[in-house]
């Protein structure tokens, strides 16, 4: 295997880990409004909003850097952003219904799983090509 094989196999893995992260911190957010109660769960909440979007900034960089431009990749950081925007609106808003926010919850979800899947494929098949 090559020296830019090995790096680009390196990336797409550093990059995997990046986006479970990035996907785990944002989930985390969504539980905390619902498991506390008062002011506190929009502070925790956002916490973990900081902590997600730290590592997607860090995503992002790796994507622009190794080029990972895919379809299957922009639609994480797509639903992403999307959650994103309507979970500060929960914040801001003081919003105890977050029952609508669940669909972008779900959204970044499957997003993260079909994207996760893809890049698991390309690993798999690129380490067979030793």
């Amino acid at each position: 295997m090559s020296k830019e094989a090995e790096k680009m196999l390196y990336d797409v893995s550093y990059f995997q880990e990046l986006m479970k992260t990035a996907f785990s911190d944002a989930y985390e957010a969504y539980e905390a409004l619902e498991n506390y109660d008062g002011d506190i769960k929009y502070v925790i909440a956002l916490n973990y909003l900081n902590l997600s979007f730290q590592s997607y900034v860090e995503l992002k960089r790796v994507m622009h850097e190794s080029e990972l431009h895919h379809y299957e990749i922009e639609s994480f950081f797509t639903a992403y952003e999307e959650y994103k925007f309507q979970f500060k609106k929960v914040i801001t808003q003081k919003d105890k219904n977050t029952s609508w926010l669940i669909g972008t919850h779900d959204r970044l979800f499957e997003s993260w799983k079909s994207t996760n899947e893809f890049l698991v494929g390309y690993i798999r098949t690129n380490s067979n090509r030793r």
